[in-house]
């Protein structure tokens, strides 16, 4: 089943779920959670904007705080975690899942959303099926902020470690 992150998370953690995907190596999940032994894929987390905006990005996250930002409530790799933390009254503009969020940047909410490349264009796509010739364009800024291995995340409380050598 596909659920909003938290949700995936809290069942993971008491084992009504036996493993989710995408997972990445974050502190304090090896409590609740068991590793692949090997990634599946690697993800890289971009900056997405709408085709029109001014907004530019040369690396540096910091020169953006000023922005509004729509997030969903997961984690988008140590860098662009570790800037959330560094500016705790940045704005944000939550939302539940990253279709949700894609909407809101396309209706113009925020100005910035981070997302995994693939991911966002897929959900671009989706709604432009739906849409066709209606949505206002996106377009993937760079330097891309960071790139990194994602795993799948098995439970602890069910005990399946066979499985995730077998895996």
């Amino acid at each position: 089943a596909v659920l909003p992150f938290p949700r995936a998370i809290d069942r993971l953690k008491g084992g009504s779920a036996d493993l989710m995907f995408t997972f990445y190596r974050v502190p304090g999940r090896e409590a609740f959670a068991d590793y692949s032994s090997e990634p599946l894929v690697e993800q890289t987390i971009s900056l997405f904007v709408l085709e029109d905006s001014p907004i530019v990005f040369d690396g540096d996250l910091d020169k953006l705080a000023d922005r509004t930002f729509g997030l969903v409530n997961f984690s988008y790799g140590g860098v662009f975690d570790a800037f959330l933390k560094r500016n705790d009254a940045l704005r944000v503009d939550p939302a539940n899942s990253v279709s949700l969020n894609l909407t809101k940047l396309l209706g113009r909410r925020f100005d910035i959303m981070p997302s995994d490349h693939w991911v966002a264009y897929y959900h671009y796509a989706q709604l432009a099926v739906t849409q066709p010739g209606a949505l206002p364009r996106i377009k993937e800024l760079r330097p891309k902020v960071e790139t990194f291995n994602a795993y799948v995340g098995f439970s602890k409380i069910r005990n399946l470690g066979s499985l995730r050598d077998t895996f």
